[in-house]
């Protein structure tokens, strides 16, 4: 979302005085269906039951080749998952945490943690993408790793390393925001709240 508000903030603040408050539920959708698996499995379910888990929750969804196919697909990138997560040696830290960060007054940035995991190297937030992104570039990932740092894991910046599990790349990515570019996201996403807040005002 941070995203989408830097590219036009004045926008954006203009939709949020204009839109209804109730909002659409989007549909609980498949990808989301693999990180509940994914979850269980970490709080200590075997990976085979992982996927019997898994399959379970995609049995209501219409049967079409195309979501044959797609959930074909995730039970794959499933296991491939839970291979990598082994081959690291992560053990898992803590889950989805709720994050209401007020960076200036009357007005405070929401959004999800990443999850946390460690192993001898340190610890490490990430979150799942299906497909490649350029998420290096993104505003939220030294946003996470300061939060995370400054209220869930007890470590310094230069201990926790955020990033992606990509399902198409079937890989972790990973890196360490400095300081002075956390300094900077701060400034940045400060920046920009006050922009989508005055044209909410007005």
């Amino acid at each position: 979302m941070l995203e989408v508000v830097k590219k036009n903030p004045t926008l954006y603040g203009q939709l949020l005085a204009s839109t209804n408050e109730k909002q659409q539920k989007g549909r609980h959708g498949m990808f989301a269906c693999f990180q509940e698996a994914a979850k269980m499995v970490h709080d200590g379910l075997k990976v085979k039951d992982g996927v019997e888990a898994l399959k379970q929750r995609f049995t209501v969804y219409k049967v079409t080749s195309a979501n044959l196919r797609k959930q074909e697909q995730l039970l794959k990138q499933f296991v491939n998952y839970c291979r990598q997560y082994k081959e690291n040696d992560f053990e898992f830290i803590d889950g989805w945490r709720n994050i209401k960060w007020p960076l200036l007054p009357e007005t405070q940035l929401t959004g999800r943690t990443p999850w946390v995991v460690a192993n001898t190297s340190g610890y490490y937030g990430y979150v799942f993408t299906e497909k490649a992104i350029d998420w290096k570039n993104e505003l939220r990932f030294p946003l996470y790793q300061k939060w995370l740092v400054d209220n869930s894991i007890n470590c310094s910046p230069s201990e926790l390393q955020v990033g992606t599990y990509c399902l198409e790349k079937e890989s972790f990515e990973f890196v360490n925001f400095s300081v002075s570019q956390l300094k900077s996201a701060i400034s940045e996403a400060s920046s920009l709240i006050v922009d989508v807040y005055n044209a909410y005002k007005n």
